[in-house]
């Protein structure tokens, strides 16, 4: 499947047919940014670096992960999503849910996921299994015991209780449109058991395309009275054997507690994209996101970016600058003219704020001097150019002829007093 979104600007994409749209969902979501227009004075060099920034992705059939450190902004709300479970059940697995896209994770496609109701999500789903387990005391990787072998992201993962009160939420929903969908899945101030004055709320956030995984925790306090306040934060695959956990946030740094802290995990395989500047033609330019152009007036160069699945989709996105050569000087060739009785005018192209011996002047009949002489009326344009940037001014010249009366002869009346 190829399919191409155009003016892709800041992640938000122009819906170019029935299938493609684009949804800026977060930070692990496909965008090209060519930068702003800029207006190029041409008293310089007449060059300018321009530079363009998108999303780099990496195959995700892959072992290997990188943990970064994130920004706390969440991009979703934590309270709100359309589909609600386990919300007055302690220690249950959602339902098997259908995913609408591919997600690459490890090395496998899934299409089905289960929630937890401990702060776990999986992939390697069991309708028949509806228990989600709470002790446990071992770090991640972990394939012996059930509550840490059972789940594939912790987000992070410990004893909480939704049965407590009505108010908190347990909920996930898919958000945004193709090649940006999401899925959030959201735990809202769900009680700790044994500890109900306490509160978790946290986020979990997968992207399509990019398979990215992002957790956001806005409140992780610690309940040390119950299962040692053992918590655990990251991924693992469905063997149980590789896991990558941030810092100072597996079961043996526990307890541990944080608020307003964000996570990134991303694929780190081969780089699965191709960046490429073209130009108004569609020639290609350099692979490089940034690049010296030095435009002739004005001239549009386009960022493009094609993105590759680990399931075959292709998608390509482009944004486009656009540089243009401003002049520091200004061309006069003074108001519209309406003669009469005149057989012909000069029109002179008065140079402000330039040298007039360092331009060409280029008349549209054809001459090149500074000023021309007309005898017809019309509009007359000429481009001025320095230094290669042009100016371009058209000035309306109308001739006419004074009119001739006719009165007739002269003729004599008489009256009677």
């Amino acid at each position: 499947v190829i399919m191409t979104v155009n003016d892709a600007n800041d992640a938000n994409c122009e819906i170019t047919s029935n299938l493609i749209s684009c949804l800026s969902g977060g930070p692990g979501s496909l965008f090209i940014n060519a930068g702003e227009d800029i207006s190029l004075e041409c008293d310089g060099d007449g060059c300018v670096d321009i530079t363009a920034t998108f999303l780099a992705t990496f195959e995700s059939l892959t072992e290997n992960y990188t943990i970064e450190p994130i920004t706390y902004d969440p991009p979703f709300a934590f309270n709100g999503l359309a589909n609600s479970i386990n919300t007055n059940i302690d220690d249950a697995w959602s339902p098997v849910e259908e995913l609408p896209f591919d997600f690459c994770f490890f090395e496998n496609i899934e299409t089905q996921f289960q929630v937890g109701s401990n702060g776990g999500v999986r992939f390697d789903v069991d309708a028949n299994d509806d228990y989600n387990g709470w002790q446990f005391s071992e770090d991640i990787p972990n394939n012996t015991n059930e509550t840490l072998g059972e789940v594939n992201v912790f987000t992070p993962v410990h004893d909480i209780d939704p049965s407590v009160n009505d108010t908190n939420e347990i909920a996930w929903e898919i958000l945004g449109t193709f090649p940006n969908r999401v899925l959030v899945v959201s735990y809202y101030e769900v009680p700790y058991f044994s500890c109900n004055e306490l509160r978790a709320t946290h986020m979990a956030v997968f992207y399509e395309f990019s398979n990215v995984i992002e957790v956001y925790i806005q409140d992780k306090p610690t309940c040390n009275s119950w299962n040692d306040g053992n918590t655990v934060l990251g991924i693992q695959n469905d063997a149980g054997t590789i896991a990558y956990v941030p810092p100072g946030r597996n079961t043996s740094d526990s307890p541990w507690e944080t608020t307003n802290e964000a996570w990134s995990f991303s694929p780190d395989g081969e780089q699965t994209y191709v960046f490429e500047w073209v130009d108004s033609n569609g020639d290609f330019i350099s692979n490089d996101p940034t690049i010296n152009v030095c435009p002739d007036g004005e001239e549009t160069y386009t960022a493009q970016i094609t993105y590759t699945n680990c399931n075959g989709d292709v998608v390509v996105l482009t944004d486009d600058i656009t540089v243009t050569l401003v002049a520091t000087f200004t061309v006069d060739l003074g108001e519209d003219q309406e003669l009469c009785d005149q057989a012909s005018y000069d029109i002179t192209a008065e140079v402000i704020d330039g040298n007039p011996d360092d331009a060409t002047y280029e008349w549209s009949t054809g001459e090149d001097t500074q000023t021309i002489t007309v005898t017809e009326s019309g509009d007359y344009s000429v481009d001025v150019t320095i230094d290669g940037c042009s100016v371009t001014q058209t000035v309306s010249v109308l001739f006419e002829e004074s009119p001739i009366f006719d009165l007739g002869e002269d003729f004599t009346t008489c009256f009677e007093l």
